[in-house]
């Protein structure tokens, strides 16, 4: 009688670009499996699941990628994988305008200053002064810093979650990166799924990466509007992708569970300067009122000192985009 991991598909041994060989890493002071996919695009996605990799029918006995009911986890796996490769819908392109065209979040200031102390001229400091020393004016300078920000965007969510926190989380999500760009930066977005499941003696994290951007372009939002917008693509393209890996625990009976912002830092490790946009309960979104929502998103990312955040809530209100968002979040 064969063993299990005799039965496991190793689809890394057929897919060297995309899916990588287990490893073990340690947090905290205790090991994970870790079991890693990543693409480049989503088109690179598609001709993945397209090809048709070997499930892990051991452990994902259900498959609910594909046998999930659509009132849980949208259109079928098999519409919902070619809207990979398909043009955003209407509704999301209507959204995508109507946002350019109040112009969100008007700017974003990333810039850094020094303080520089100088026998004169600039501001007294008026405590150097007092102690004699010559160096008693001060001088702020700014720091021509790199215009590049990595966003690290989670794409695991609870199913807990609202609709209306993941809509409005996208929402949210989307004005930002527009900020960032209307301001000169490169945002570069490292999409990802991080789940983990600890339900048997062996701790296992999967991590499925999907770069949204190259290096050098501006972000596509109608192709990130697919994967925030639609919650076929987290219950059946991640679900799918997640079937094909060589994990061991009972996965298949919840697909494991969303790991918080310290086991991704550490997974992924993120750099201090790095946005990391989490899961909507994570950055407190709740999904009651956009403008909290909005608000709580900022503090979390600790942008209150760098947008107009008063600009931005008068944007916000703007009466088109209320009426749009509502509307989404009854299709979702």
């Amino acid at each position: 009688m064969k063993n299990k991991e005799d039965l496991l598909p190793h689809n890394y041994l057929r897919y060297k670009d995309n899916i990588l060989p287990p490893r073990t890493i340690e947090i905290n002071d205790q090991e994970y499996k870790l079991f890693m996919a990543t693409f480049e695009n989503l088109e690179n996605l598609y001709n993945y699941l397209k090809s048709n990799p070997k499930i892990n029918k051991s452990t994902f006995i259900r498959e609910a990628s594909i046998s999930n009911p659509s009132h849980f986890s949208g259109k079928p796996y098999s519409e919902a994988l070619e809207d990979l490769i398909k043009p955003a819908s209407k509704e999301y392109t209507e959204l995508l305008k109507l946002q350019e065209k109040i112009n969100y979040i008007a700017q974003i200031e990333m810039d850094k200053f020094k303080t520089y102390q100088k026998v004169t001229g600039g501001h007294l400091n008026t405590l150097a002064y007092s102690k004699g020393s010559p160096l008693c004016y001060e001088k702020r300078q700014r720091i021509n810093v790199p215009k590049f920000v990595r966003l690290n965007l989670v794409l695991s969510y609870n199913i807990t979650e609202f609709a209306s926190s993941l809509i409005n989380r996208a929402v949210i999500l989307l004005n930002i990166i527009n900020a960032l760009e209307n301001s000169g930066y490169n945002v570069d977005i490292n999409a990802f799924s991080l789940d983990k499941n600890t339900s048997v003696n062996d701790k296992e994290i999967a991590y499925i990466n999907i770069q949204m951007k190259r290096h050098g372009e501006k972000v596509n939002l109608e192709n990130l509007s697919k994967i925030l917008f639609n919650i076929e693509f987290r219950r059946r393209i991640l679900f799918r992708v997640l079937e094909t890996l060589d994990v061991n625990n009972s996965w298949g009976s919840d697909y494991g569970n969303v790991c918080n912002k310290e086991i991704a830092q550490n997974v992924l490790h993120i750099e201090k300067n790095d946005l990391y946009f989490g899961y909507p309960y994570e950055m407190n979104i709740l999904g009651f009122d956009l403008i909290k929502d909005f608000k709580n998103a900022i503090n979390a990312l600790n942008l209150e000192d760098k947008i107009d955040v008063d600009r931005s809530i008068e944007d916000l209100n703007n009466e088109e985009l209320v009426l749009k968002i509502k509307d989404l979040q009854r299709k979702f």
